[in-house]
């Protein structure tokens, strides 16, 4: 059985493989090859490889797609396949739809170029070699044709929802992921993410018929925020809806964002950086950076009577009201109680960790130096987003507590670009509460 491998080979070593192996497609500084097993071990020998047959199978969360096995034959047929057996996959109406489309090795923009071309429009790029096109069943068949393509289907509505909430409508467990002990979900309230500004907001009217009510609208950002009051049977049959409406790219359970970091700076190993002793230090601080940290406060909040380590350096501070997805279950809706670190102290601590000049801790006894962040030259822009929420349900206030990092807008558009305009070209924020690892919006 042939195996998928990348070659790393350029110039005139490229062409020297060519001319014994079965080259798929070239690339700079690679070839793509596809090689037997004896073919593999003589390779071994004289170049790097990397075996990447296992990334032509397309994660669609609880399960994957074997690309092996075609869906869409070069003659518009739609074949029977393992992974749409648990699906609702039906015949597709005439129209436009949303299409994996995987090709046959790391894309070329040329390639898509092509399919571009042929009418379909690029809508997001997938995993695995694959992207998300929107087009019709015609134009899916030519596709299918084109030889820089290994393997085209209708995008799976399952796929369509967040890995742990779709093992939740299938009943099903997925292996090796837990909750982190930490997680906060608001029950009932889902985040659901487009592929087009126009997909949300045409999507208002049908979201509505399914049983959900319009949290917050966020189309500019290609996202609503939706509220079912529905038992779990029902909620589980909402969602597999949902995930049929046009253009939903995303669902994901609505989780209370949370700050998870408390990794001390000494673990990354930064003393040559920081240090200006040395052959090999580098005596980096930062100076001329403008440093922005969107967290829960900062110290006091006041630039003019701050931290002795941020004193002088503040470019801007800026507090951000409760997002209007909270509306309707606090009692104080768009509530404002400033950039001061009133909870946990988190972003104070951040702040340090990335730009604190030591100044606290200069002349204490037991210390070679002082305490100090990575860039602590660099002015900051600081974005305070945690809020004190009045729940109107005491059981909230038991369940999430009382602050939470509820300023965070929906529209992200929104945060990054005020700390852009002040001149920040580096963003930090600790924002935890969902999946583990996970970047949901």
């Amino acid at each position: 059985m042939a195996t998928k491998i990348k070659i790393f080979a350029s110039g005139e070593e490229q062409d020297a493989v060519q001319k014994n192996y079965k080259v798929i497609e070239k690339y700079d500084s690679f070839l793509l090859a596809e090689v037997t097993p004896s073919e593999l071990e003589k390779i071994q020998a004289e170049y790097l490889t990397e075996d990447i047959s296992d990334q032509f199978k397309i994660d669609i969360g609880v399960s994957s797609i074997d690309t092996d096995t075609p869906r869409i034959t070069s003659r518009g047929l739609t074949k029977p396949h393992p992974a749409y057996r648990t699906t609702k996959e039906k015949k597709l109406e005439k129209g436009k739809h949303h299409f994996l489309v995987q090709f046959i090795g790391p894309i070329k923009k040329a390639w898509l170029d092509k399919v571009k071309k042929l009418g379909a429009e690029l809508r997001a790029p997938y995993a695995d070699f694959t992207y998300v096109i929107r087009t019709t069943s015609k134009i899916i068949t030519t596709i299918a044709e084109l030889p820089v393509v290994q393997w085209t289907g209708h995008l799976p509505f399952e796929a369509r929802i967040e890995t742990g909430l779709q093992a939740r409508t299938l009943g099903a467990t997925v292996r090796g992921m837990k909750p982190l002990p930490r997680t906060r979900l608001l029950e009932g309230v889902y985040t659901v993410e487009f592929f087009g500004e126009d997909d949300a907001s045409k999507a208002v009217s049908a979201v509505k018929k399914l049983g959900f009510r319009i949290v917050a609208n966020e189309s500019a950002a290609k996202l609503l925020i939706v509220e079912t009051k529905e038992n779990e049977a029902k909620q589980i049959a909402q969602i597999r809806d949902l995930s049929m409406v046009h253009g939903v790219r995303k669902i994901r359970e609505r989780a209370i964002n949370r700050p998870s970091n408390d990794v001390a700076a000494g673990i990354m190993g930064t003393a040559a950086s920081l240090s200006t002793k040395g052959a090999r230090s580098l005596g980096l601080s930062g100076k001329g950076e403008i440093i922005a940290v969107c967290d829960t406060g900062l110290d006091t909040g006041d630039a003019s009577n701050i931290n002795p380590d941020f004193a002088g350096r503040i470019t801007a501070i800026k507090s951000y009201p409760i997002s209007s997805d909270f509306d309707a279950y606090v009692n104080n809706p768009g509530g404002d109680d400033g950039a001061a670190d009133y909870d946990s102290g988190h972003g104070t601590h951040v702040t340090g960790s990335v730009l604190g000049s030591g100044a606290n801790s200069e002349g204490l006894a037991g210390l070679d130096g002082p305490i100090r962040g990575l860039s602590y030259k660099a002015n900051l822009v600081f974005q305070a987003i945690e809020q004190e929420l009045k729940w109107k349900n005491p059981g909230d206030t038991a369940s999430y507590g009382r602050f939470l990092l509820a300023g965070i807008p929906p529209n992200l558009e929104t945060l990054f670009s005020f700390a852009y305009t002040k001149g920040a070209r580096i963003h930090s924020n600790s924002w935890g509460g969902g999946n583990p690892g996970e970047y949901d919006e």
